[in-house]
């Protein structure tokens, strides 16, 4: 069921699906969650795109806007690259016209959980319109985030 995007009521902070989002972002607490309802059949289809081939680094699409409509976010295992395995946060990102963005950033997690905390978890009716960017340190470590396509206070 979509939920319409509304700004009055800002803070989704108790949402049981934000509160689970939030636990795993903070803690590395839970499994697999997402916004996405349907059949099981079509569970199955957007669990596969989300953790299969059609997944898009998301690295490669910086500065790009695109319309948010569905998120799957589910604990991974890295190598950390000096031997040791590491948990982390996989967020995948799913757009209205069904591209599928993949991030194994904490920076793109903490930032969708700041959106959801606004917008509530969603479906939305309307797509949340979102620019993936990115930071770079002065040692060369990359950071994404996701930040509101329009940036002005004032709209």
């Amino acid at each position: 069921m979509a939920t319409e995007l509304t700004t009055q009521d800002t803070d989704q902070s108790a949402n049981p699906l934000v509160e689970r989002f939030d636990s795993l972002v903070t803690h590395g607490e839970g499994g697999a969650i997402h916004n996405y309802d349907g059949t099981p059949e079509q569970m199955f289809i957007f669990t596969s795109k989300c953790t299969g081939s059609e997944v898009l680094p998301g690295g490669d699409y910086i500065d790009e806007v695109i319309d948010l409509s569905y998120w799957y976010v589910y604990p991974v295992n890295f190598d950390d690259g000096m031997g040791e395995i590491k948990t982390g946060i996989r967020t995948v990102l799913v757009t209205e016209d069904q591209r599928v963005f993949g991030f194994g950033s904490n920076g793109i997690a903490s930032s969708l959980l700041r959106a959801l905390k606004a917008y509530g978890p969603g479906p939305w009716i309307q797509p949340i319109k979102l620019r993936i960017t990115q930071t770079t340190t002065k040692r060369g470590h990359r950071f994404f985030r996701l930040e509101p396509a329009n940036m002005d206070l004032n709209s």
